[in-house]
C-alpha cells in the first residue's frame, strides 16, 4: 500500500520505499533546464494527477506542504484520473506534467517516452506498506513470511520489477526476495541419467 498511513482499523508495516518523480513528455521545455523545478514552481503548475485520496497524490501534497517557504498548496489539476496508467498516458500525450512513482514510469523513462525532471526543495521519497486486518502482528503463515522477507535488510528500496500484489491479503511484496527464499528452501527433483 502506498500513502502516508494505514486506513483506520488496519495494521501496517513499512516494507519498502519508492521515489516520486516529476515527468514530462520528450520535448517539453522543462527537459532543457539546467536547474530543477522548485517546490513553489511545481505547486503553482497545473498537473495531471491521481484523484483525491490516492497515495501518490497525498504524498505529493505532503511533500509540497513540508517544503520551505510559504505553503501555497497545489494548483488545481488540469485533469484527475483514477489510475497511474491513465495519468502516465495523459503526460505522454502532452496534456501536462505529473508526479508519479518511479516504479510506474520506469519503462517510459528508459525508452525516452517520458523524461524525469529534477526537483529541488522536495522530499519525494515515500514508504510502501504491507497492510492486514486483525491482530497487531501479520497473520501467521505465508503472509507473515512474505512480510519478513520483504522487510529484510537490503530489501527496503523497491524496483520496478520487484513488487507484486499478494492476493486478497492486500500485501505488496518484493518478488525477487520471495523467489530466492523459495529456491533456497525447495529442492529440484533429481535428474535421472539416460543409459
Amino acid at each position: 500500500m502506498e500513502g502516508l498511513e494505514a486506513p483506520s482499523g488496519l495494521h501496517a508495516q513499512v516494507i519498502a520505499e519508492d521515489r516520486l518523480v516529476l515527468v514530462v513528455p520528450a520535448g517539453h521545455p522543462w527537459t532543457h533546464r539546467t536547474r530543477g523545478v522548485g517546490a513553489r514552481e511545481l505547486a503553482g503548475t497545473p498537473l495531471v494527477t491521481r484523484g483525491p485520496g490516492s497515495g501518490t497524490r497525498g504524498a505529493l501534497e505532503a511533500a509540497v506542504a513540508r517544503a520551505p517557504g510559504p505553503d501555497a498548496g497545489l494548483s488545481a489539476p488540469v485533469a484527475e484520473f483514477g489510475t497511474a496508467t491513465a495519468v502516465r498516458e495523459a503526460v505522454r500525450a502532452g496534456l501536462a506534467p505529473a508526479v508519479l512513482s518511479d516504479l510506474t514510469v520506469a519503462d517510459d523513462l528508459a525508452s525516452g517516452r517520458l523524461v524525469a525532471v529534477r526537483t529541488t526543495g522536495l522530499d519525494l521519497l515515500r514508504e510502501l506498506r504491507a497492510v492486514w486486518l486483525g491482530a497487531d502482528t501479520p497473520p501467521v503463515g505465508p503472509a507473515r513470511d512474505l512480510i519478513a522477507i520483504a522487510s529484510s535488510p537490503g530489501r527496503r528500496t523497491a524496483t520496478p520489477t520487484s513488487l507484486i500484489a499478494a492476493g486478497a491479503s492486500g500485501l505488496t511484496l518484493p518478488v525477487g526476495a520471495f523467489s530466492r527464499h523459495v529456491r533456497r528452501g525447495a529442492r529440484a527433483p533429481a535428474r535421472r541419467s539416460a543409459r
